[in-house]
């Protein structure tokens, strides 16, 4: 009978294990790519009449909402392992998209009155979103458990399966970014067609999603004579004896490559995600403003989310062993200098108002993307104990990036609106670039020269 057991519990092969955690990692990505993608903030502009700040605003509630989320998620990632109840509960959640803009959010942001204030003898009219503040945090609370906080989760735990199995998350990080590709024109035919479409669409993938999580095989990894019968298995490295406690959470907060980590994401990562949810508008204001201009612009973008996918899905599957060589330090500077460049590069296509420049700018974000995750996840399993990576991930790396963004969207969105898109994008590159240079400084001065799982090794 026992033998019988072992045999239901044994894994799948590596092969089998990677196709199952790929398909995941791609339908959650298409979900978010639909909510978190550049549609969200076309959305918001054309059909709900918001300004760049007032968009800016709700992008950034939703990661300042997710704040509160990341610590619980990774306390429990790190108890779970790769137990499945976390991503269960983020798709179910999911289902309810599609009906939650429809009767919810749109609704609410939909309406608006006309204040007329008179200075000096001239009228002037603005209209004003009285459930604006609301509706941001009612989308930041449904959204930013969902999305934002939920697609840390399911990095993190993508990451630990694969390499529970032997493999890396190059590949499957290869298939998130190809979920982004596969939206990017399938979203922008269901907004010409109509806007809420997009959003339904989600709730179906939710149930796909669900389907593929249940496909996973996880409860081997949880019985211990199996665990224990193979010292060298890739599944040691990633499912540790011990479990994590409180005092290894609060060892973080003297731990100096923790404070690394949060410089990167603050001065380059954060400014990378923030200014890309207003990215779609900057496309749109290469074309005419009328409604048959906006809706060419669209699908032009949209048919580039096909190339751009390409070249970021094969990036992505030879990241990991990339970075594996040059190590993760190095690839982090080397991104830091490379957003610089990408940011440079999209505002000089606003200051010669050049379409080819913009599109340029375009494949330069998709071989930057596919990168940045892969270098982090890298960074993490290098220097920090496995037993608390899921919590390393969610608060060094997913939750500073929501607050991050937070408190940048709004101030970036105001910059566009003020000083223009072109300018806007010159300063950030300003900033990213100081940022590298900390990085370095801090890489070189103030970075432990053996990693902790080295350290553990030759103690134990």
């Amino acid at each position: 009978m026992r033998d019988t057991i072992k045999k239901n519990l044994q894994p799948d092969s590596q092969r089998v294990a990677t196709i199952k955690i790929c398909l995941v990692a791609f339908l959650h990505a298409c979900l978010v790519a639909s909510i978190a993608g550049n549609i969200f903030a076309i959305w918001l502009e054309d059909k709900i009449h918001l300004d760049g700040a007032e968009i800016g605003l709700l992008l950034g509630l939703k990661g300042g909402v997710a704040i509160f989320f990341k610590p619980f998620f990774g306390y429990f990632l790190d108890k779970l392992l790769l137990r499945k109840h976390l991503i269960y509960l983020i798709a179910l959640f999911a289902i309810g998209t599609g009906p939650f803009f429809q009767f919810v959010y749109g609704p609410l942001l939909s309406i608006s009155h006309e204040v007329t204030t008179t200075v000096n003898g001239v009228a002037t009219t603005t209209t004003t979103h009285p459930y604006l503040y609301l509706t941001a945090v009612l989308g930041g609370l449904y959204l930013g458990f969902m999305f934002y906080a939920g697609a840390g989760v399911i990095f993190s735990y993508c990451d630990r399966y694969i390499r529970a199995h032997g493999g890396t998350y190059g590949i499957v990080n290869a298939f998130n970014l190809a979920g982004w590709g596969v939206m990017a024109p399938i979203s922008g035919f269901l907004y010409v067609y109509g806007a809420i479409y997009t959003f339904y669409f989600v709730s179906v993938l939710a149930f796909a999603l669900l389907g593929a999580i249940y496909s996973l095989k996880v409860d081997s990894f949880d019985v211990q004579d199996l665990k224990e019968s193979d010292k060298d298995s890739a599944g040691k490295k990633v499912i540790p004896k011990e479990r994590a406690k409180f005092k290894d959470y609060f060892k973080l907060l003297k731990n100096k490559n923790f404070y690394n980590l949060i410089l990167f994401n603050v001065l380059v990562v954060v400014v990378l995600y923030s200014q890309h949810g207003q990215f779609g508008r900057y496309f749109l204001t290469f074309y005419g403003s009328d409604t048959a201009s906006h809706a060419h612009a669209i699908q032009i973008m949209a048919m580039l989310g096909v190339p751009v996918s390409v070249i970021a899905f094969v990036l992505s599957i030879y990241s990991s062993k990339v970075i594996e060589k040059i190590g993760a330090q190095r690839a982090m500077l080397i991104l830091s200098f490379c957003v610089a460049l990408f940011l440079f590069v999209a505002g000089l296509a606003g200051q010669m108002h050049s379409r080819t420049i913009i599109i340029i700018s375009r494949f330069m974000f998709a071989s930057i993307n596919p990168l940045v995750t892969v270098a982090v996840l890298g960074y993490i399993s290098s220097y920090f104990n496995a037993k608390i990576n899921g919590m390393v991930f969610l608060l060094g790396f997913h939750l500073i990036n929501n607050f991050g963004s937070f408190i940048e969207s709004p101030i970036i969105g105001k910059s566009f609106d003020v000083y223009g898109f072109g300018h806007t994008y010159m300063i950030l590159s300003a900033i990213v670039i100081s940022g590298g240079v900390l990085l370095f400084i801090s890489f070189t001065f103030f970075s432990k020269k053996l990693v902790m799982r080295h350290l553990e090794t030759k103690t134990s």
